[in-house]
This record gives C-alpha cells, sequence and structure tokens, in this order.
C-alpha cells in the first residue's frame, strides 16, 4: 500500500526570513511564485509547527481525482 503524505498549502502574513525559507524547504515545500503560497507534499504536523512560529495557516488541499482505467 502506497501512502503519499497530504499535499499543503502554507500561507504567511509576511515575507519571510531566508533561514525560515530554508525550513520550509527541508519539510518538502516549494514556493509557488505564482500563487504567492508554499506549497507541497509533506508531514501535516511539521509543517503547521513551522507555520505557527511565522503565524501562517497550513490547508489541506485534495488531491484531483484520477481515472486508473486504460481507455
Amino acid at each position: 500500500v502506497l501512502v503519499l503524505a497530504p499535499c499543503l498549502i502554507a500561507i504567511f502574513p509576511s515575507p519571510l526570513p531566508l533561514a525560515f525559507t530554508t525550513a520550509l524547504r527541508a519539510a518538502s515545500l516549494r514556493w509557488n511564485k505564482v500563487l504567492q503560497h508554499w506549497e507541497g507534499l509533506a508531514d501535516h504536523e511539521a509543517v503547521v509547527a513551522l507555520a505557527i512560529e511565522k503565524g501562517g495557516v497550513v490547508q489541506r488541499v485534495a488531491a484531483p481525482a484520477t481515472s486508473s482505467a486504460a481507455e
């Protein structure tokens, strides 16, 4: 059974220091320059712990439904 980490979005109220963005990247998040938020497949509890430090909000995002049936 393959278990994937949930897709997360983290939003912060102000720009973040470089050391903190490095921690977000280490937690498997990446910066989305277009939508202006952090996103990725990561451990929810770890990302929430980081977000609390800087007043951020974390949301889980459902993966899009896909069909595995051959057409």
